[in-house]
């Protein structure tokens, strides 16, 4: 590992640094399905604090990922002091992307790099109708001249509005025609025997362990969907050190149970969710906003490196960006990647980081090297990594007729409500038409007796 940093590091010192995209995933959370939004009680009996909120554990992550980018990144960026314009970060709209942010970024930054206040601004900064006791005016005092404790520095999380279709285009919410797909997906039973497999290997080797401590039938572990969440449930207990007595006292093997865990998450996550579509659809559709506005910063810095100003800090052209998300985001990058360039999936499993680093290399060309936790897996020429993103990315437009098109074509309900309204009307019809039509026999009929009487 040294060795690689070495390297990492050398390479940094020979080129010019130009550009950062890092895309990482929340820190460790509690589960996020399955569970009792009343009690926070999982299927494990465990409690939490809310759905999938980010644990003690997750922070101290993200504090430490934070950390490692302060050292690699300090001669390229000012981390004494935080600038909007030269350093972005963007989070998706959940509670557990946001709270990794803040802790990566205080991992980043210094406690001294915040406001500090002058003697008159200090004047001012008491609000006057509120009551300053001993207590408080002790505080003040420690404070110094910093704006709040220790100077830490606040920072502007952009958090994105799923309404903007920029990123998890997976999800029904965001994306309606997506949950179509995934339905289309499931009737095609591409994954089904893997889905199969999964559930005999928990049944052959965990099924009594978890029948009796979660008081369940043997038909509920034949359901792959109940085996993901209970994987998810262990895999949040297992990071965050809880004792699981019961499952204990039956003698689970955790690193083991653990490990199968991880492989039914990362099914689930890649497979199941994006790879039913030959064409990767989803994967394309759903990083196609992200791509097209990295590749968007990076030929601002590259334009300002051809014109010598490099160092020049502009609010249209950061110099890095960090984007905070999920497992599914990261999944479907590495889906988009593998597509296009045929790199291997990798698993995104709790602070897994993407990164992009554009530089202008000693050999005097644009190149950018491509990071999986720390570790450099491809360096593309950058005309060509463009070239071939530019050919596979979708426009707006595109995105939202493909998310739209569920509005747009007939679907099930839509035909089951035209055969209903129909058959109420044939109803109607027969309802009104049979007595004339009962008179009319009865007459034919007695005409028909008299004649032949």
């Amino acid at each position: 590992m040294f060795l690689i940093y070495l390297i990492s590091h050398i390479s940094l010192i020979n080129s010019k640094l130009l550009f950062v995209f890092e895309h990482f995933r929340h820190g460790a959370r509690g589960p996020w399905e399955n569970v009792n939004v009343s009690t926070g009680i999982d299927i494990l009996n465990e409690t939490w604090n809310g759905l999938g909120e980010l644990t003690g554990a997750g922070m101290r992550m993200h504090y430490l990922g934070g950390y490692a980018d302060k050292k690699r990144y300090e001669n390229f960026i000012n981390l004494n002091k935080y600038n909007k314009n030269e350093f972005m970060i963007f989070s998706t709209l959940m509670n557990r992307t946001i709270t990794s942010a803040y802790a990566h970024l205080i991992g980043m930054y210094s406690v001294n790099s915040g406001n500090q206040l002058s003697n008159e601004q200090m004047k001012f900064c008491k609000v006057s109708y509120w009551n300053y006791t001993d207590k408080i005016e002790k505080k003040i005092n420690l404070l110094n001249n910093y704006s709040i404790e220790e100077g830490l520095t606040l920072f502007p999380i952009n958090v994105i509005n799923p309404k903007d279709r920029l990123i998890r285009l997976d999800k029904k919410n965001v994306c309606p025609y997506s949950d179509n797909v995934k339905k289309e997906n499931i009737i095609k039973g591409k994954h089904n025997k893997t889905m199969e497999t999964f559930v005999k290997e928990f049944n052959d080797l965990y099924l009594n362990p978890f029948m009796k401590v979660l008081n369940k039938d043997k038909s509920f572990f034949q359901v792959f969907k109940n085996i993901y969440y209970i994987s998810d449930a262990f895999i949040s207990t297992y990071f965050d050190d809880r004792e699981m007595k019961n499952l204990k006292d039956e003698n689970l093997n955790f690193s083991q149970f653990y490990k199968y865990s991880l492989n039914v998450s990362f099914f689930h996550t890649f497979d199941e969710t994006f790879r039913g579509d030959e064409k990767d659809i989803l994967a394309i559709i759903g990083m196609s906003p992200t791509f097209r506005k990295i590749i968007e910063w990076m030929n601002k810095r590259i334009q300002l490196h051809k014109e010598n100003k490099a160092d020049l800090i502009k609010d249209d052209s950061p110099k890095m960006v960090f984007l905070s998300a999920h497992d599914s985001t990261l999944a479907a990058q590495s889906i988009f990647l593998n597509n296009i360039f045929g790199i291997p999936y990798n698993e995104t499993t709790f602070a897994a980081s993407f990164q992009f680093e554009l530089e202008y290399s000693d050999k005097k060309q644009y190149i950018i090297n491509y990071f999986i936790n720390g570790k450099l897996i491809k360096t593309f020429e950058y005309d060509d990594f463009v070239s071939k993103i530019q050919k596979n990315i979708k426009s707006q437009n595109e995105i939202n007729d493909f998310c739209d098109n569920v509005k747009k074509g007939i679907n099930f309900w839509f035909i089951y409500f035209i055969v209903m309204i129909c058959l109420v009307i044939i109803l109607i019809v027969l309802l009104i038409v049979d007595p004339f039509d009962n008179k009319n026999t009865s007459s034919y009929n007695n005409n028909y007796s008299l004649e032949n009487n």
